[in-house]
Parts: structure tokens; C-alpha cells; sequence
């Protein structure tokens, strides 16, 4: 029987979106924290994930990570960089699109809600923070996991 869900991050593993790039994640060998996770994506030969990003947006975000070029496999820190990239580009687009200025809600350090293509709300780029992704195997669907910090830059 094929387990239904492998979590991806190592115990004790967690990615600031905003900080993590391809440079972070070549420096950063980070095996799959569910060793069977790896296995299950060679041996089914699995070559696109899809990944849904809901927080902390209005109207969620679908999209496909395909094996990088060049290589034969899922890398978790290339699975990581897909996400933290994906993200980037949600709030460019969300600032883009936005009538609304994204600030600070008045005496609180929480974001206002915009009204851009994603409708984010209450939290800035830099405060979001992956506790963990997991593979549901019935979908091949990343569900990510979420914490997050207060903005550094909006305090």
C-alpha cells in the first residue's frame, strides 16, 4: 500500500520565504524529511508537483513545479525555491494590481487586506515562515504548513 502523505521538511526545518533563493538553496543540502517521500517520486516517476498557495491570500494560488533543467529529480531545496519564487511573484502582482496601498492597519503592525489579484491580507512577504510541506500522494499536491514573524522592515 502506497502511504497517502509524506512530510517534506526535516524535524526542526523551517524556510523564511523572503530570504530563500536559488543561492540559499545551493548552499543548502537539505535531504526530504519523509526518506520515503524521495523513493515514492522516483519509483512513480513523478516529474510535476502541483502546490496550492491559500495564505495568506483572498483567493488561492494553484500552479505546477516541474523537475528543474538538467536534472533528473526533485532536489527539496529546488522544491522550496519554486514556492518562495511563486510567492515573490503573487505580491508583485498583488501591488501591481491593488487600488489599495499595502500598510500597516492603523496602531497594529498587521497589513491592511489590498484588493489586488490575490487580495492579500495581514501579513507582509518577509513575515511568512514554511514549517513544513506535504505531499498528499492520491493528488501529488504540496499542502504547505505556515508560521509567521513579525516584519522586520514594517515595525
Amino acid at each position: 500500500m502506497i502511504k497517502k502523505e509524506f512530510n517534506l521538511f526535516p524535524k526542526n526545518y523551517f524556510v523564511i520565504v523572503e530570504k530563500y533563493t536559488q543561492t540559499a538553496a545551493a548552499a543548502a543540502y537539505v535531504g526530504f524529511g519523509d526518506p520515503d517521500a524521495e523513493k515514492y517520486l522516483d519509483e512513480n516517476n513523478i516529474t510535476v508537483l502541483n502546490c496550492v498557495i491559500r495564505f495568506p491570500l483572498s483567493k488561492e494560488c494553484s500552479f505546477q513545479i516541474k523537475i528543474p533543467d538538467g536534472k533528473d529529480y526533485f532536489f527539496l531545496p529546488d522544491v522550496v525555491v519554486a514556492i518562495c519564487n511563486k510567492y515573490r511573484e503573487i505580491y508583485a502582482e498583488e501591488d501591481a494590481t491593488s487600488s489599495i496601498k499595502a500598510e500597516n492597519l492603523p496602531k497594529l503592525i498587521n497589513r491592511n487586506v489590498t484588493n489586488g489579484k490575490w487580495g492579500i491580507k495581514f501579513h507582509y512577504l518577509d513575515e511568512l515562515i514554511i514549517n513544513d510541506l506535504v505531499l498528499d500522494t492520491s493528488t501529488n499536491t504540496i499542502e504547505i504548513s505556515y508560521s509567521t514573524r513579525p516584519s522586520p522592515s514594517h515595525l
